[in-house]
């Protein structure tokens, strides 16, 4: 026989050896090497944990086992997005309330919860919420254990918006209750924003302007603020922020959705859109544009704007026997509390934000509206 033949018939075998090898070691799809990345994830899990701090006097660490040893719910879930779109699940899981009742605890008597993601999202959960709807601590969704990036814990809330649904959950923050400040301030925030400095801000596929909310806050001219800022959107979505969160974010207030909370170093779950007020302890922040969607407007003469007294209502602001109005370039007017109702907080040719009083002389008018006041 010849050397090439030899040579053929070595590498035949060699291809049929190697077939049979692969042949061996591929899965044979039987449903116990099915459930083998199920078994993975799973698997994966061991060792992981939520803390819960607030609830006790030291942090709290309950591992992913600990909360799979709970008794279980099995529920037809809805989410809701903030555009309104909803999305079926069901989902598998303990429930909070029975987590508490561990430490001699209900959900029930919460006054708040934060739920924290380990990419830094977090969300207050008010005690409404917490009243109302259950919190499942989620290992399952639609029959499949959790992925990668939504291990080891999904806070799932029937029925909520979809920013409560918190995927790779590492810490839940028990809320203690704090009194709320009277606002003793009002501050416009378009003319606030005017005083600061404008940066580009590319957000999506447009780049809009923006402040810093650090540069923002210095304009208040306050010596301490709250931990928490408390927003609430022209859609009346409400949400409660930690203050050293915000004050590193931008306010976008051209384009889409301004005035608009973003940061590059958050995610997108945690921009608020659309601000129509916020509350940082006695100081309040109000957007004249959105204040006319929720308010309604009014008409004075050919000015067309938000009712001034409505706006003092809804923003907080103590009820005072007068008030002093401020303009950007430190112009005051001094008004009773019966001439609040004559005022409407307009838009000027120029864009200035501009208060003008029915009836009143042509002194009180105060253009690049700041803020206002009530004083003794």
């Amino acid at each position: 026989m010849g050397k090439p033949v030899r040579i053929i018939k070595f590498l035949a075998l060699l291809l049929v050896l190697t077939l049979a090898a692969a042949a061996c070691s591929a899965p044979t799809g039987t449903p116990a090497e099915k459930a083998g990345p199920a078994e993975e994830q799973a698997g994966g899990q061991e060792g992981e944990k939520i803390v819960i701090s607030g609830l006790e006097s030291t942090d709290i660490e309950v591992t992913v086992e600990e909360i799979k040893d709970l008794e279980s719910v099995t529920v037809e879930a809805t989410s809701v997005s903030s555009t309104g779109k909803e999305n079926q699940y069901t989902v598998t899981g303990p429930l909070f309330d029975d987590l508490l009742k561990k430490y001699g605890k209900s959900q029930k008597d919460l006054v708040g919860i934060r739920l924290v993601a380990g990419d830094g999202y977090s969300i207050e959960v008010p005690p409404e919420i917490l009243q109302n709807r259950d919190l499942i601590l989620a290992h399952t969704i639609d029959g499949k254990p959790l992925d990668e990036r939504t291990k080891p814990i999904r806070a799932v809330i029937p029925e909520e918006r979809s920013m409560y649904w918190i995927r790779n959950l590492v810490k839940i923050e028990v809320l203690e209750s704090a009194p709320k400040a009277e606002v003793a301030r009002v501050y416009i925030l378009e003319t606030l924003i005017s005083q600061a400095n404008a940066e580009d801000y590319t957000y999506y596929e447009s780049t809009d302007k923006a402040v810093k909310v650090e540069e923002l806050l210095g304009l208040l001219g306050v010596d301490s603020l709250p931990d928490t800022a408390s927003f609430v959107a022209a859609d009346g979505f409400e949400k409660n922020e930690q203050l050293d969160i915000f004050s590193k974010g931008y306010i976008k207030f051209t384009g889409e959705d301004a005035p608009l909370f973003l940061s590059p170093d958050l995610p997108k779950g945690m921009y608020i859109k659309s601000i129509y007020l916020c509350i940082m302890g006695d100081a309040a922040l109000v957007s004249q544009e959105r204040a006319m969607e929720v308010l309604g407007t009014k008409q004075v003469e050919d000015k067309e704007g938000v009712d001034l007294k409505q706006l003092i209502k809804a923003a907080g602001l103590i009820d005072a026997d007068k008030y002093l109005l401020t303009a950007a370039d430190g112009y005051t007017v001094e008004i009773s509390r019966d001439d609040r109702e004559k005022g409407v907080v307009f838009k000027n040719s120029k864009g200035q934000i501009t208060v003008f009083f029915e009836g009143l002389p042509k002194s009180t008018q105060v253009k690049d509206f700041l803020s206002i006041e009530g004083i003794e």
